[in-house]
């Protein structure tokens, strides 16, 4: 049984999903052609009947936000804590969890917000897409890496466990707002010298 009002639990549900689609192209085709009947399969006909899914991918010129749903928020926002070691995705996500008005302009502008928060120059073709979820409600973010690693395992390519839990639990992309797709100017040119990802699923409380 999945706690919806839980944080880890959410979480932890939707990276167990990632890790068995890397283990299984059979399993990653059915959850991005029909994640509902995922949500059956796994969770049982009665609690899956109650919530819904959705599964977005991500590419180098698309990146989400998850403003995943907290049960904390906006009544008890004294209990949301922005840390100084924070991604800019934490802080991001918290800061909507905190404010309302936050929210709605990260609704509205997330690239203003991402260039807000990091200070790097964004090509404009680089499109932010904010996901909001409910306590019914789970939006699961596959990052392009996930796409290439699940493509390994259908040419039978073992994936380590450090492989699984870096696309799965978040890795060097969890922090994708550190690089969010680094810009370099020459001239008139700009160049992408290190393009980053969200996490795969959403912040924890």
């Amino acid at each position: 049984m999945l706690d919806l009002n839980s944080i880890n639990a959410r979480e932890d549900f939707k990276i167990a999903l990632i890790e068995k689609a890397l283990k299984d192209p059979g399993f990653w085709n059915s959850l991005v052609q029909d994640p509902q009947t995922v949500l059956v399969q796994e969770l049982g006909p009665e609690q899956a009947q109650a919530i819904s899914i959705e599964v977005h991918q991500e590419k180098k010129d698309k990146i989400f936000f998850c403003i995943n749903y907290n049960p904390n928020s906006p009544l008890n926002v004294a209990s949301i804590k922005i840390n100084a070691n924070d991604s800019v995705e934490e802080k991001v996500v918290k800061k909507a969890w905190k404010d309302l008005n936050y929210r709605r302009e990260l609704l509205s502008n997330p690239a203003s917000k991402v260039i807000e928060e990091t200070g790097l120059d964004i090509l404009p073709s680089v499109e932010f897409k904010v996901l909001e979820e409910s306590r019914n409600q789970l939006h699961l973010i596959l990052p392009e890496e996930a796409a290439t690693m699940s493509a390994e395992t259908q040419d039978d390519t073992e994936l380590s466990e450090e492989e699984l839990e870096s696309v799965a639990g978040g890795g060097a992309w969890m922090n994708f707002k550190q690089a969010v797709k680094r810009v370099t100017s020459i001239g008139d040119a700009c160049i992408v010298t290190k393009a980053g990802c969200s996490s795969s699923s959403g912040v924890r409380g």
